[in-house]
């Protein structure tokens, strides 16, 4: 149990609005990340930080500006990815080059890369392509079992 002095006052902070400067530059961030294809640290430089902050994204990409700022594009990466997930798939029945399938998961995974960065999860693969475990889960969840040969 707490014991409060008489006269002492207990304060309850509200979040303050994200400044208009700060959402601007945060979306200025999120859009020059998706047009190069994830790169944060050219994104931030590109959009104003400095060197300094570059070479240290969290100080920008842990912000509620940034957060705001990326919600609206995730949720339209997401549906892109979704649609590639399907491409990929209802693709994969048919004759396919190589290297068509090869730029269709290519394609995938840039777009994988760009909304692991917004939602702040780790971006890195070796070889940064699918793996077979990643490809098996693909196909299970079409309920294909197949993979296409090569």
């Amino acid at each position: 149990m707490i014991k409060l002095n008489k006269g002492t006052k207990i304060v309850v902070k509200k979040k303050k609005p994200v400044p208009v400067s700060k959402k601007l530059k945060a979306e200025k961030v999120v859009s020059e990340m998706v047009g190069n294809g994830g790169n944060i640290t050219k994104a931030l430089i590109k959009a104003g930080y400095s060197p300094n902050t570059a070479n240290t994204p969290s100080k920008v990409t842990n912000t509620e500006a940034f957060k705001q700022a990326s919600l609206s594009i995730l949720e339209k990466l997401k549906k892109i990815q979704e649609a590639q997930i399907n491409e990929i798939l209802n693709r994969c029945d048919r004759a396919l080059s190589l290297e068509k399938y090869k730029d269709m998961v290519d394609t995938f995974e840039k777009t994988t890369k760009l909304v692991e960065l917004l939602e702040g999860r780790a971006t890195e693969r070796p070889d940064n392509l699918l793996n077979n475990n990643q490809l098996d889960e693909l196909f299970t969840r079409r309920n294909k079992t197949t993979l296409p040969t090569r």
